[in-house]
């Protein structure tokens, strides 16, 4: 397996950086996979950075850790991808694409994911991206991200009631099934932590049916974690204490308008209903996949909502 990062450091320190974060939890479940009888699992990491007073820390770090795999490189991701490719020419890829904000050479990172045939997960900038995707100034660089220079046409085709994030996703989208990199791009949304407000979305590529199954189960564990955090922190704010256990609360609200809410139950129903109408026998397999991709549910929630739907217009 090998994990790919783009994206420089953000941290002063070492241990708070991506790089290193990523590096302890990938071993960490390497050695869960041991205890569970996968075996001999290698894991080969390779990091890039433009800095060169950070490249040089990188390297050291790479150093001290000998135990693992680490290649690094120096520069921006798009100008190694053919070392890249060298260096995980066997083994699944998985590709961490975590920008500042979008300036990505998106064309050539398709290329090589498509050639990679491995899954990425995309940190998306949405706060950024829905604040400037209408600046003239940053035209060229949108178009560079999304690998079409004349992308401005093709957003204001999408619904003008869309946010400006949510239809420079959908184009990105668009391109990414298009050259092949993914079949699916499920995303969930990652808040400001005292804002009601979208600060980014984690954005899975896959080609993989089970890849969905399994994001949407993480995505319940990481929201109700997000949520629960940030409860913490407007008590704390507020020096306000509950009557119930910050667990609890976030339970609550989550089964309310988190990952399998009513709301999302409605939106997938009012979308899919029309496919069971008059029918005595539906493929229950590509509703739950495109169900899974598109609305924020788990499997298990998907089965109870097509059962609902098919007594409805049986």
């Amino acid at each position: 397996m090998h994990l790919l990062v783009h994206g420089g450091t953000r941290t002063q320190t070492i241990p708070d950086a991506s790089f290193d974060q990523a590096l302890q939890t990938l071993e960490a479940v390497r050695i869960d996979l041991d205890k569970r009888g996968v075996a001999d699992l290698k894991i080969r990491f390779c990091f890039c950075e433009k800095r060169v007073e950070a490249i040089s820390k990188l390297r050291r770090y790479a150093e001290q850790n000998g135990s693992f795999e680490i290649h690094v490189f120096h520069g921006s991701f798009e100008d190694h991808l053919d070392a890249i490719a060298l260096a995980c020419r066997d083994g699944f890829t998985f590709t961490f694409i975590d920008p500042t904000g979008w300036n990505i050479r998106s064309d050539l990172v398709l290329q090589f994911l498509r050639k990679q045939k491995g899954e990425f997960l995309l940190n998306f900038m949405a706060e950024h991206v829905n604040r400037h995707a209408e600046y003239s100034k940053v035209s060229a660089s949108f178009g560079r991200f999304l690998a079409d220079p004349d992308w401005e046409g093709d957003l204001n085709t999408l619904p003008s009631e869309w946010s400006n994030e949510r239809r420079v996703l959908q184009l990105l989208g668009r391109k990414m099934k298009a050259t092949g990199a993914a079949a699916y791009l499920p995303d969930f949304p990652i808040m400001k932590p005292r804002e009601e407000r979208v600060k980014m979305r984690l954005v899975l590529g896959t080609h993989s049916e089970k890849g969905l199954e399994v994001f949407r189960d993480v995505q319940e564990k990481v929201e109700r974690k997000e949520i629960e955090t940030r409860n913490q922190l407007r008590n704390s704010d507020n020096q306000q204490v509950g009557l119930f256990s910050d667990t609890e609360i976030a339970a609550m609200q989550q089964n309310a308008a988190g990952i399998g809410c009513p709301k999302y139950q409605r939106e997938a129903g009012s979308t899919h209903k029309g496919l069971l109408a008059g029918r005595s026998f539906v493929l229950f397999g590509a509703i739950a996949t495109d169900l899974l991709e598109t609305v924020p549910m788990r499997l298990t929630q998907v089965k109870r909502l097509v059962n609902e739907l098919k007594e409805r217009v049986s």
